[in-house]
């Protein structure tokens, strides 16, 4: 079995059926991150948002870079549009499509309301991995509409306040984001990515859950930036940082 580098928040660090809200108003997002693990590059996370009226729009490219593209090399390129609903974003249309390392990661995954039904896998899917009755896939949301609730810029009273159920096509994980602490106008969260279905029983009998953290940054009274999410790794410290 290939050993994953944990390189990208693919597969946080990756990570709303109840995610802070997007105000229902015509806006824009992007942001550009750098990747390294034990200090060493290892690789890239960009991505394009858009908002207009209450339909949302996110493409990403992740690659390996430096290091990790010498060990293992890999871009994964991703699209999801949907529904902002209040507090909630809700998926219609997601598809992440990975080359090189991760070209069994990827899939295309369309929405029947709040059910995700997998329309194709990209790569096969691993034999050792249990399914995952259809119940528990009910309200999950797609990785990368979790990254862009994660990564974006966020009012003040909503950051640090996040409970995420994910299905990438192959796996199911839970994220939660709480209250960590203020320093000098930057707010650190606490968070806790935990693996809960899909998985191969080597993957969960290594390790089930990865603390990691986000910090944000004031841009102005009323709006905080992440700057950098850090998550420990079985390669050393993996963090990643806005360029």
């Amino acid at each position: 079995m290939r050993r994953a580098l944990p390189v990208l928040p693919v597969a946080v660090l990756c990570l709303l059926a109840g995610a802070p809200g997007i105000r229902a108003e015509s806006a824009t997002d992007a942001g550009s991150f750098t990747v390294t693990v034990a200090g060493i590059k290892a690789g890239t996370f960009r991505f394009k948002a858009s908002l207009t009226g209450k339909r949302y729009r996110v493409t990403s490219q992740a690659a390996t870079a430096g290091l990790g593209a010498l060990l293992k090399s890999f871009t994964m390129d991703s699209r999801v549009e949907g529904v902002a609903q209040g507090r909630a974003l809700r998926p219609q249309s997601y598809v992440s499509k990975g080359q090189g390392a991760r070209e069994d990661r990827g899939a295309e995954i369309a929405y029947d309301g709040a059910m995700p039904n997998v329309v194709q896998f990209f790569g096969t899917p691993d034999p050792e991995a249990p399914t995952i009755p259809a119940e528990d896939l009910i309200g999950t949301v797609d990785t990368l509409t979790a990254l862009y609730a994660l990564l974006r810029d966020t009012p003040v009273d909503q950051v640090c306040d996040l409970k995420l159920r994910l299905f990438d096509g192959h796996r199911l994980s839970h994220v939660t984001l709480t209250p960590g602490r203020d320093d000098d106008g930057a707010v650190t969260c606490d968070g806790v990515y935990h693996r809960v279905a899909g998985y191969p029983p080597k993957e969960v009998k290594k390790r089930r859950k990865f603390p990691f953290t986000v910090v944000y940054d004031a841009l102005d009274a009323t709006t905080l930036r992440p700057r950098e999410f850090t998550m420990d790794s079985p390669f050393g410290p993996a963090r990643m940082t806005r360029d």
